[in-house]
């Protein structure tokens, strides 16, 4: 990625944990360049995403626990910027790719 991205993170679901239909997530973020709070609100996207993809049910597909967990995350950053006062300062960009069964689902 040469270097750019913010924070990445993985996430490989533990059978005993997970339901082990969730796959291997990886998960990368860039905070917005010239904004103030661009790596804290990369952090945030990322592990907020995780959390809400590690709550995956088992009815629920990759795709619509994907989207789930981009909409969790994108309302705890406005909530973030809401909470401090820094309305246009915390941004992100944000990608997400799980990889199950030799398929590949990514947002």
């Amino acid at each position: 990625m040469g270097g750019q991205e913010d924070y990445f993170a993985s996430f490989s679901p533990v059978k005993e944990v997970v339901n082990s239909d969730s796959g291997f997530l990886a998960v990368v973020a860039d905070g917005m360049g010239g904004h103030t709070g661009g790596a804290k609100a990369s952090v945030l996207a990322v592990n907020t995403f995780i959390e809400a993809y590690k709550r995956k049910t088992t009815r629920q597909t990759i795709s619509d626990a994907l989207s789930n967990a981009l909409a969790i995350a994108n309302k705890r950053l406005v909530e973030t910027n809401i909470k401090t006062g820094q309305d246009s300062d915390m941004g992100t960009t944000l990608a997400a790719a799980v990889v199950h069964a030799n398929r590949l689902f990514w947002v």
